[in-house]
């Protein structure tokens, strides 16, 4: 069998809870109190650059003692998500990883050297856009209109503390008119360099797949 089809179910995407270890692996600990696996997963799952920098050093230490490539692959999964969210002790991982041929395969060796290689105004940049997708999104749906985002431009600088009295500032104005350019731009870029903010972006998620293009 392919390291792909090894993998199989160990990728984000398909859900962990069935290849765990055990159920009651213990995550990272913090302030002396440990946080069970299964509770730093569902904030992976639900988008948590963090914690799933967290699981994905969790299947490094397995791959230590146990099945290394199968392992590997799954921590590798993990921190791309991550990275792409600009995480940067996923991204220095990642680094790590693609030295030491750790769960590098065919099928992600490209989208790891990307991210591996992005600089810190890169990553910024990365991370910048997806806090903005996200007030853009405020539903958090999975896939969005690019309708859609539009009618939430405007709502972007009135969400603390609602709309100000008067004229909108010049400033403001030039601001919405930036971003319905940026919402309204065709994606020109394969995942994960392209912009979060287009349409066909599906955001980080556990539940979906990897790359928007796929």
């Amino acid at each position: 069998l392919s390291v792909k089809e090894r993998v199989g179910d160990r990728t984000p995407e398909a859900g962990l809870h069935d290849i765990l270890i055990s159920p009651h692996v213990q995550g990272p600990v913090k302030a002396d109190v440990e946080i069970p696996f299964e509770e730093v997963l569902e904030k992976a799952k639900a988008g948590d650059p963090k914690a799933q920098t967290e699981v994905g050093k969790h299947y490094l230490r397995l791959a230590n003692d146990a099945d290394e490539e199968l392992n590997s692959c799954s921590a590798v999964a993990w921190l791309i998500l991550a990275a792409k969210q600009g995480r940067r002790e996923a991204v220095k991982l990642l680094r790590r990883c693609l030295a030491d041929r750790k769960g590098i395969t065919s099928e992600n060796e490209a989208e790891v050297k990307q991210l591996s290689s992005e600089t810190d105004l890169e990553r910024a940049v990365r991370k910048a856009a997806l806090v903005m997708y996200w007030k853009l999104n405020p539903k958090k749906k999975k896939q969005v209109a690019v309708s859609e985002l539009l009618e939430n431009v405007g709502q972007v600088n009135e969400q603390d503390g609602g709309p100000q009295p008067g004229p909108v500032p010049k400033s403001l104005q030039k601001q919405r008119r930036m971003l319905e350019r940026l919402v309204s731009s065709e994606c020109k870029y394969d995942c994960p360099s392209c912009s979060p903010l287009s349409a066909s972006h599906t955001p980080p998620s556990t539940t979906s797949t990897l790359c928007c293009a796929s």
